[in-house]
């Protein structure tokens, strides 16, 4: 669909992924035009990965932005105890920063972060 099973198959990355009951309660306005426009999925799906790099979450430092697959960059925030992992379209769009809750899920090309919500470039 997107294109990006052969990319995501064959290099080092660190994947963001929201949990599926992020992916349930993302608004419409959200899904709806992602769905009905494959750049813009894969934008936002790019925007979730950093290639070529095994970036455990101790590594994540605060209010460091870091360069994402899609080429725009994504800013760690810490707040109580917490990390997050957000895009400029989290303030915008869902009002919320993606938590990571689960971290370092090794791979066998990377490392996964479950997140608690979308990542929005």
């Amino acid at each position: 669909m997107t294109g990006l099973n052969s990319d995501l198959d064959s290099n080092l990355w660190t994947v963001f992924a929201p949990t599926d009951a992020a992916i349930k309660a993302a608004p419409a306005e959200v899904l709806v035009p992602a769905m009905a426009d494959m750049e813009l999925l894969k934008d936002i799906l790019l925007f979730h990965t950093i290639p070529e790099e095994r970036l455990r979450k101790a590594k994540l430092r605060c209010n460091d932005k870091i360069l994402m697959g899609n080429g725009k960059k994504s800013r760690t925030v810490c707040r109580y105890g917490k990390k997050f992992q957000r895009g400029r379209g989290n303030e915008r769009k869902l009002k919320a920063m993606p938590e990571i809750v689960i971290k370092n899920i090794p791979t066998c090309n990377g490392l996964v972060h479950a997140i608690d919500n979308l990542m929005l470039p």
